[in-house]
């Protein structure tokens, strides 16, 4: 049942308690969710208005992991008529978990985000019930420790910076929608869509919202691995997890920290840190907004 980062995250394929889907969902979170069966949080980034226009529908995509889904969630994906998936997992988590399962027609992109080691090592003490151990990795504040620093690594490391440059290159060729996801769909999925979405001038408290809805998608399906792990006897305290399966304003905000005091402001973080050309950089933004933009509020 329990994946590599099955004792982190859940898809919808593995729950008992029922989800809302469809009009439930839509009702709760507006048009941009999308119902597709396996999965917990996925959504369309449109309709969040920048500056210089609204952010297309149809166009660019977030969701969780791909790899679980059975035939009905990949009929489900064909209706989004994708050119092109940006998996954001690292080769371990494809290799252990398995490649994404799409429809004919769109191209994969890997462009791996590492979490750092810590995943393996909280990993190990709980499929090795060392209670003690989970406890020294993740009470007392040191979950969201590892948090934090694990989003300040993706702004400090060579290669999650070179991935994120891959995944907006993608974002700015391609002609078609474009899907991004990691496994939860939080954290680095979040990362590279309030990126996307500040490149396009959205406002950092709208960005901020955006990035905290995995909580409430996430919610059930994160509930539900917690009570399957104390049930189980992998944990006795399950909770320590909380600050790991949730996104929090702290996480967000040690990412644009990080950019800042790494290279001045956010828009040399895209320019210097990914080393994004300017013509990369309008491509992606043309194509996201509704009436055409300039990124030129990101100077400086």
């Amino acid at each position: 049942m329990l994946s590599r980062r099955g004792f982190l995250t859940a898809s919808a394929a593995t729950l008992t308690t029922p989800l809302l889907t469809g009009h439930a969902f839509a009702v709760a979170t507006g048009s941009r969710l999308l119902d597709i069966p396996g999965l917990v949080n996925a959504r369309d980034i449109g309709g969040y208005y920048g500056p210089a226009g609204t952010i297309r529908y149809g166009t660019v995509y977030r969701t969780d992991g791909l790899h679980a889904l059975q035939q009905p969630g990949v009929d489900a994906l064909a209706g989004l008529g994708l050119a092109a998936v940006i998996d954001l997992r690292t080769g371990t988590e494809r290799t252990q978990d398995g490649l994404d399962r799409l429809p004919p027609g769109p191209v994969t992109h890997h462009c791996p985000i590492s979490e750092g080691s810590w995943y393996a090592e909280v990993r190990q003490a709980i499929f090795t019930r060392d209670y003690a151990r989970q406890e020294a990795l993740l009470g007392n504040g040191r979950a969201i420790q590892l948090m934090t620093d694990m989003y300040r690594g993706y702004v400090t490391s060579s290669g999650n910076r070179a991935s994120l440059a891959q995944a907006f290159t993608v974002f700015g060729k391609t002609s078609g929608p474009v899907l991004a996801h990691c496994t939860a769909g939080k954290d680095r999925t979040g990362v590279t869509m309030a990126a996307i979405l500040r490149l396009c001038g959205v406002s950092t408290a709208t960005v901020m919202n955006d990035y905290l809805l995995s909580n409430d998608l996430r919610a059930t399906a994160d509930t539900h691995t917690r009570e399957y792990l104390k049930t189980q006897g992998y944990m006795i305290d399950s909770d320590l997890l909380i600050p790991i399966q949730r996104v929090e304003t702290d996480y967000l905000d040690a990412f644009w920290q990080q950019a800042t005091a790494s290279y001045g402001s956010f828009g040399k973080f895209l320019t210097t840190g990914l080393a994004l050309p300017p013509s990369t950089l309008a491509a992606i933004v043309d194509r996201l907004i509704s009436c055409g933009a300039s990124w030129g509020w990101l100077r400086g």
